[in-house]
């Protein structure tokens, strides 16, 4: 799920094809992000490896280097892909390309949930689903499947959160 512009969420569904995992990749990219993506994936005992090609958008491109840059890709070896310096490979495959290489970015994991999503995901449900909740287990509890937070609301947690806001129906989404 993606927010778009104005914040709404929505749901792309691709079915799951192919025999391999980057069969599977290759084809969510191609039918979701309409990105023409090659996968190489492999791995040993303890270790694993990966290389990713994907065309960028752009208003011209040449079939012709697409096509090229595939094929050298498709020399690289399993004991390459898990055993030579990426930039070294790099090099090995499109030397004669003059690749540009960029720092590498270090990714962590963060997850969004906060507090305040919390509270605004229970006065979605509105008031009367809320204390009916509340009524039925003493407390409102949100587990986020990401990271495993936990967030309690007791009765008057939840009446703050609607303070002032009595008049507002509910969502008439279905949760």
């Amino acid at each position: 799920m993606e927010a778009t512009t104005d914040n709404e969420r929505y749901q792309g569904i691709i079915e799951l094809q192919g025999d391999k995992l980057s069969d599977a990749l290759e084809h969510y990219f191609q039918r979701s992000e309409q990105l023409s993506t090659r996968l190489w994936l492999t791995s040993s005992q303890g270790s694993c490896a990966g290389m990713l090609l994907q065309r960028l958008p752009a208003r011209e491109y040449n079939e012709e280097d697409w096509t090229r840059v595939n094929m050298l890709l498709d020399t690289l070896t399993a004991e390459e892909l898990l055993s030579v310096e990426p930039a070294d490979l790099i090099y090995r495959l499109f030397h004669e390309e003059t690749p540009r290489l960029f720092e590498p970015a270090f990714l962590r994991f963060q997850c969004s949930c906060s507090r305040e999503k919390i509270d605004n995901t229970i006065k979605s449900l509105g008031k009367t689903e809320a204390d009916a909740i509340l009524a039925e287990q003493g407390s409102i509890e949100v587990n986020c499947e990401f990271c495993n937070a936990q967030y309690r609301l007791d009765s008057v947690d939840v009446a703050q959160l609607f303070a002032g806001a009595e008049l507002t129906p509910p969502s008439s989404n279905i949760h």
